[in-house]
């Protein structure tokens, strides 16, 4: 079923149908495109349901103090869904602003200044079993995307998704961040060692940060932990298990080969491709 309801970008590429797109699409990714930030403002993006939530927690803890981090909330940077980008303004410094969409929708005033940007790559068939359950629980959602999960990974394999294809965004990706200042950081090696995750990502940020912080702060992230802090907030559907391989309880055999077919086909010149066939040998 093609999202023909959905607002799109000039190109084409589905987008949510949040209030910022909903009227004029076009006005909004332009002012995106156009906002400037500060010199120790933090970028954050992925492809939907990469672990951006989690990513965001951490960051919040090593930047801010336990006061501040109580009066930020994820949404509050999301250049994607917040009504007025000028309330960007209000958040506290380094200000950590967060985006969906592809490399040429990035401010161009962060990209050109060299400013810090933080990608999040995570296995596609989990990110498709995973946007599948967010989609099942958001209402206004209903209208626009299928509730069958075969419908439902067909458009994703196609690029008949919210925010496109991911093949392509991961390639686009991985291209730009060979001349820019961005961080590559991969879901399956963050839940493999969370402490060195944190670690990694202080280093990056030029933080400091002891064994001892780092231990803390992968404990109170973890993906359990924060679950059970936005458990009565509006946005609790958002948590559902951020496990690793849950695909393999969705999608049948005959998915699977079809999906690493195309990956595999889209992928070959990638890095990624190197990586997932490493830790997956069914990819």
């Amino acid at each position: 079923m093609p999202f023909v309801q959905l607002p799109q970008t000039p190109e084409g590429m589905p987008l949510p149908p949040f209030e910022s797109f909903l009227t004029d699409p076009g006005r909004r990714l332009k002012a995106i495109q156009d906002l400037q930030t500060g010199e120790k403002d933090i970028l954050l993006n992925s492809y939907p349901k990469s672990g951006s939530h989690w990513v965001h927690e951490i960051l919040s803890k090593l930047l801010y103090n336990e006061h501040t981090q109580s009066q930020v909330d994820f949404e509050d940077g999301f250049l994607d869904f917040v009504s007025d980008l000028s309330t960007l303004s209000s958040l506290p410094s380094p200000r950590l602003l967060y985006t969906h969409l592809p490399v040429q929708y990035l401010p161009q005033d962060h990209v050109k200044k060299g400013r810090k940007i933080i990608h999040i790559v995570r296995d596609p068939r989990d990110i498709a079993v995973s946007a599948y359950h967010h989609f099942l629980n958001v209402p206004q959602f209903e209208k626009f995307l299928t509730r069958d999960w075969d419908e439902h990974l067909a458009n994703f394999m196609s690029g008949n998704f919210m925010y496109g294809e991911w093949f392509n965004n991961e390639l686009m990706y991985e291209t730009f961040a060979k001349t820019n200042n961005v961080m590559l950081l991969i879901y399956e090696e963050m839940k493999m060692d969370e402490e060195k995750a944190v670690k990694t990502i202080a280093d990056y940020l030029e933080t400091p940060c002891t064994p001892a912080k780092a231990a803390k702060i992968a404990s109170k992230c973890s993906f359990s932990q924060v679950k059970e802090r936005r458990k009565s907030d509006q946005f609790a559907f958002l948590f559902r298990k951020g496990d690793v391989g849950d695909w393999r309880n969705y999608f049948s055999a005959a998915q699977e080969e079809n999906f690493k077919i195309l990956f595999r086909e889209k992928m070959k010149n990638s890095d990624l491709m190197k990586y997932y066939s490493k830790i997956n040998s069914k990819m």
